[in-house]
């Protein structure tokens, strides 16, 4: 795993993976090899869990990781980085255009741009 030292100095968006490391399983930015910061857990009355976890128990829950024989955290994993990687794109994309996002608001018909008839 690079180190700090070696780290990028401009900043760049983290693109996580999880890997094997020392017998144990960690999941870090691809490239610059920082930890994965511990997202917010979700309360319920029964139990506190993360968004990762918990997706981890739906997949299990319904069997899905059997179509690939991947187990159910590799998939969870994989599927959180899909919304993150979607995020990212959906931001380039409206600062491209030229319009907000992020706040909450859908993008208006007006603010989108037209179709050429």
């Amino acid at each position: 795993m690079p180190s700090q030292e070696n780290a990028p100095a401009t900043p760049h968006q983290c693109f996580y993976r999880t890997v094997e490391r020392d017998s144990k399983w960690v999941t870090e930015c691809e490239q610059c090899g920082k930890p994965r910061p511990e997202p917010e857990p979700i309360s319920t009355p029964e139990k506190t869990m993360t968004f990762a976890q918990e997706l981890e128990r739906l997949i299990n829950q319904h069997s899905r990781e059997n179509g690939s024989d991947t187990p159910d955290f590799i998939l969870a994993d994989y599927m959180e980085n899909c919304l993150i990687s979607y995020n990212a794109a959906v931001n380039a994309r409206e600062k491209w255009y030229g319009r907000s996002c992020g706040n909450g608001k859908a993008v208006s018909d007006a603010a989108a741009p037209k179709e050429a008839k």
